[in-house]
């Protein structure tokens, strides 16, 4: 999503904070910024995401929000401003879909938005 706006990434060469650990099993503390969609979604403002990816985010374009952080300073989540829900987040909410409240809350609000 992001790189439609700009091309702030950070390439898998730079040396990314990863766990190395298995995909359900890396996790990194995600901060949620208080003013956000996502805050207001999750009604939290700490949640634990999944940390295993080798590219991120440098910095949200001009047209997205800064959503979440994680304690590395790595961003977990952006949304388009001035959109209900282009929502986008850095984890896999589908590996522990099952056992985390926050996944499912995410995955309710994708479904009722395409409705």
């Amino acid at each position: 999503m992001n790189l439609r706006s700009t091309d702030a990434l950070l390439p898998s060469s730079v040396n990314v904070p990863s766990s190395g650990k298995t995909l359900c099993n890396g996790k990194s503390p995600g901060n949620i910024t208080k003013d956000s969609y996502l805050y207001d979604l999750l009604k939290t403002d700490k949640m634990m995401v999944n940390s295993i990816h080798h590219q991120a985010i440098k910095e949200p374009g001009e047209n997205f929000s800064l959503q979440a952080v994680s304690a590395d300073g790595i961003i977990e989540s952006i949304k388009v401003k001035d959109r209900k829900f282009i929502l986008g987040v850095q984890w896999y909410l589908e590996y522990n879909f099952k056992q985390n409240k926050y996944s499912q809350l995410l995955f309710k609000a994708f479904i009722d938005n395409c409705l």
